[in-house]
């Protein structure tokens, strides 16, 4: 019997999903954080400072998820903070506070730790394949997008 054609991606989607649990997995043993807290505090430690709508599209999550997020990510956490932004400071960017920058900084090292420990039977050829197809497959969902 013929392969379906989405059944080529199912190792693609499966990696992701494998990838994803396992690192947000690590994020709530490290700290107690869901997903949309963990992703966010990446995003800005990334991209630097931020407006709320931006993180939303960013983390792929509703901005009501975001706002409950980016809330006790300042109350709570004092990882995040929100900056006037603009020439009547009404508009609010969010930053990361120097704890929130040393507590990503921790978790971005024992993430790449798992990665490479993940990567570690790939040869430095088949990852560079691997990331010349993944952009290739990113290019693809951008142009029907």
């Amino acid at each position: 019997m013929a392969e379906r054609s989405e059944d080529r991606f199912a190792p693609l989607e499966a990696a992701a999903r494998a990838w994803a649990a396992l690192s947000d997995q690590t994020v709530r043993q490290m700290y107690g954080l869901p997903p949309e807290p963990w992703r966010i505090t990446a995003a800005l430690y990334r991209h630097g400072m931020l407006p709320q709508s931006c993180l939303a599209a960013l983390c792929h999550t509703h901005k009501v998820a975001v706002s409950r997020a980016v809330e006790s990510l300042v109350v709570e956490k004092r990882w995040v903070m929100r900056v006037a932004y603009g020439s009547d400071g009404r508009l609010r960017h969010l930053v990361l506070t120097d704890k929130g920058r040393a507590e990503a900084e921790v978790v971005v090292e024992a993430l790449a730790e798992l990665r490479h420990l993940s990567l570690a039977g790939i040869s430095d050829i088949e990852m560079t394949q691997m990331a010349d197809l993944l952009r290739r497959v990113e290019d693809g969902v951008r142009r029907v997008a």
